[in-house]
């Protein structure tokens, strides 16, 4: 088990399905919580374009409290930062995603 699990996967593989990452992230997501010990950090992140700030959420909880089935705390929901604009008429270009997780 370990205290922090920092998990950031790889942009997916320019093919069909990378347009659609939320079963691998998820996957991925649900193991990472369950190698994350009592009270430990779990740190989710993404910053592929093909996975909106929404859905990256709903992985992240479906992940963490259905398939781990882990309870917590979410500590942070942080996305673009200041020193990475994006065009308002181009949201897609709103990539960068980060969820920090304290699970019981």
């Amino acid at each position: 088990m370990h205290l922090l699990t920092p998990i950031h996967p790889p942009h997916p593989a320019p093919y069909p399905s990378a347009a659609c990452p939320q079963a691998a992230y998820g996957r991925l997501f649900e193991l990472a919580a369950r190698c994350t010990a009592p009270d430990g950090l779990l740190a989710l992140a993404s910053c592929s374009s093909h996975m909106p700030a929404p859905l990256f959420g709903e992985v992240c909880l479906e992940a963490v409290a259905g398939g781990a089935r882990r309870s917590g705390r979410v500590l942070a929901v942080q996305g673009q930062p200041a020193d990475h604009p994006f065009p308002a008429a181009c949201p897609e270009l709103q990539y960068l995603k980060f969820d920090l997780y304290q699970l019981d």
